[in-house]
C-alpha cells in the first residue's frame, strides 16, 4: 500500500494490483505512478520511492496460516492497528506506544518521544493477533536494542535499504516472549536482519539445547544448529537479508547468496517461548540491525520463496 502525500497535506492510498500504472489527480496536478520490484516509481520523472508497494496485501494476509508469532518495525498485515513497538526513554525512564505510520513504525512519534535522549525498542508487538509478544525482562531497561539517537536526535536505519531499524550491540541485549508454552516442532522463522559479525545467535528458544536460528560458522554465513537455514537474499558484510530458518523439516540445505550451499542438523527439540538477540546459554549475543520476525509453527520450505518474495516488497533486501 503506497501512501501519497499531495502538497496540501492529503493523504492518499493507493491499493490493488495496478503494477501496471495508475492516473489520478491531486490538487488539480495529474500523475502517474507504478510499481516496480524496487518501490513506486513516478513514470515521468523516474524517481523511485523505496518501500512503497501498489499491490493491496502483506505477508500474512497471504501467508498467515499456521502464524505463531509476528512482530516489525514494518507493516506485516494490512488491518494491523495497535503498537508495533514500545520504546523506552533514557534518562527520563517513560515508555511510548508507538504505531505505524503507514508501512513502516512512525519516525516522527519516536522523535517526539525521546527528544535529546537515546531510545530503545523493549517490547515488539504480535501483528498475528495472538499476543505472543516479545518484551524486555527487567523493570529498569538495559537489554533493549536502541532505535534513537539522542545526541543525533534521529531514529536508527538499516545502512541499506535506509529503513527504521533498531541495533543489537551484543552485550547481553535481548527480548524475551511473554508465551513460555512448549512449541512442537516443525518451526520456520523468517528473520529480516543485517550483521556483519559471525557466530552470533538472533533466534532462539527460551529452553536449554533448543537453539534455532544463529548466524555463525564463517564470516558471513548462516548457519542453524537445529534446522535448515533457507534464503533468497544475499548475505554479505553489511546487507540486509531476509533468512528462513526451518527447524526439523527434511531439507539440510543452507542458501547464503544463491551460490552456497551448507548441512544443518533437523533437530527435533520442542521450543518453550522465544528469544529474539541472544542464546539461551553461553556468549553468543546478536550484534546487528533488526526490522522483523516472522515465526511458523509449520514447515513452510514450500512457500519460503514467495514469503521472503512479500516481505522484501517493503524491506528491498535483493
Amino acid at each position: 500500500m503506497a501512501k501519497i502525500i499531495s502538497d496540501s497535506g492529503e493523504v492518499i492510498h493507493l491499493v490493488g494490483d495496478i503494477s501496471a500504472g495508475i492516473n489520478f489527480d491531486i490538487d488539480g496536478n495529474e500523475y502517474y505512478f507504478r510499481s516496480t520490484a524496487q518501490g513506486v516509481q513516478d513514470a515521468v520523472s523516474g524517481a523511485v520511492f523505496p518501500g512503497a508497494s501498489l499491490g493491496g496485501s502483506y505477508v500474512l494476509d497471504d501467508y498467515g496460516d499456521n502464524a505463531y508469532w509476528a512482530g516489525a518495525l514494518f507493516r506485516l498485515k494490512s488491518d494491523f492497528t495497535g503498537t508495533a513497538a514500545k520504546v523506552y526513554r533514557d534518562g527520563a525512564g517513560t515508555v511510548a506506544n508507538i504505531e505505524l505510520d503507514g508501512d513502516w513504525l512512525d519516525a516522527a512519534a519516536i522523535g517526539t518521544h525521546c527528544s535529546s535522549n537515546d531510545g530503545r525498542v523493549i517490547e515488539i508487538g504480535d501483528q498475528t493477533g495472538l499476543g505472543n509478544r516479545v518484551m524486555e525482562i527487567s523493570a529498569v531497561p538495559t537489554f533493549g536494542a536502541k532505535i534513537y539517537d539522542g545526541a543525533t536526535t534521529s531514529v536508527l536505519t538499516d545502512p541499506d535499504n535506509g529503513q527504521i531499524a533498531c541495533y543489537f550491540d551484543g552485550a547481553n541485549k535481548f527480548w524475551n516472549s511473554t508465551d513460555s508454552t512448549t512449541v512442537s516442532q516443525p518451526n520456520t522463522i523468517t528473520v529480516v536482519l543485517n550483521t556483519a559479525t559471525d557466530s552470533m545467535t538472533i533466534y532462539d528458544s527460551r529452553q536449554t539445547n533448543a537453539h534455532v536460528m544463529n548466524i555463525g560458522v564463517s564470516a558471513n554465513q548462516v548457519s542453524l544448529i537445529c534446522g535448515a537455514v533457507l534464503s533468497d537474499g544475499n548475505l554479505t558484510s553489511n546487507s540486509v537479508s531476509v533468512l528462513t530458518g526451518i527447524s526439523a523439516s527434511t531439507s539440510s540445505e543452507v542458501w547464503l547468496d544463491g551460490s552456497q550451499t551448507a548441512t544443518g542438523n533437523a533437530g527435533g527439540n520442542s521450543m518453550i517461548g522465544f528469544r529474539i538477540g541472544a542464546l539461551r546459554t553461553g556468549s553468543f549475543d546478536y550484534i546487528g540491525y533488526f526490522q522483523g520476525c516472522i515465526h511458523h509453527n509449520a514447515n513452510k520450505a514450500s512457500e519460503m520463496a514467495d514469503i521472503h518474495s512479500k516481505v522484501n516488497e517493503l524491506v528491498g533486501a535483493y
